[in-house]
């Protein structure tokens, strides 16, 4: 399942795992996905650029933990945490 997740949208971000995976055969499934495919490629190249790396490494955590954000609010410990911080 990780094998899937990394050669469909995280390759960028595990490119060792990517290598290790291609260069032992690991990938045993074709791919069409062409759009795709270009869109990782490109986004990969960025990563290169180390400028770019730091920003994306810098927001990483706050794009991951977006869709959670309305179960941080809801709940009450949580909440209660924050505010206990605040003080």
């Amino acid at each position: 399942m990780f094998r899937d997740v990394i050669w469909e949208e995280l390759r960028p971000i595990f490119r060792a795992d990517h290598r290790y995976y291609r260069s032992h055969g690991i990938y045993d499934f074709p791919q069409y996905a062409w759009r795709n495919r270009i869109s990782r490629r490109l986004f990969s190249l960025l990563l290169s650029v180390p400028w770019f790396s730091r920003e994306v490494r810098s927001e990483m955590k706050k794009h991951i933990v977006r869709p959670y954000g309305k179960v941080f609010e809801k709940n009450p410990l949580l909440r209660s945490r924050e505010q206990s911080r605040k003080i």
